[in-house]
């Protein structure tokens, strides 16, 4: 049970700095739309499309990360509960 506890923990640790990351490409993306009233410029196009990619691969091993311990969690449930039934 402790094994099980420090690996959720782990994955929680993990999820946190996902998101720290998710929130500095966004930001990333915000101050180019800032920066850019009238539209993207040239000059952008190349690190804008940079920080898509990189957001869509954050993003997707983040969402995968979440299904699995969302997974494990309900496997988990269900090995506490048949062990409490008589």
């Amino acid at each position: 049970m402790g094994q099980r506890l420090l690996s959720v923990e782990v994955r929680a640790t993990g999820m946190s700095s996902e998101h720290t990351e998710i929130e500095r490409l966004v930001d990333r993306i915000h101050r180019h739309l800032d920066d850019s009233p009238d539209g993207i410029r040239a000059d952008q196009i190349d690190d804008l499309r940079a920080v898509l990619y990189g957001l869509d691969a954050v993003l997707t091993l983040h969402f995968a990360q979440e299904d699995e311990a969302l997974f494990t969690m309900a496997l988990n449930r269900v090995d506490i509960s048949a062990m409490s039934s008589p």
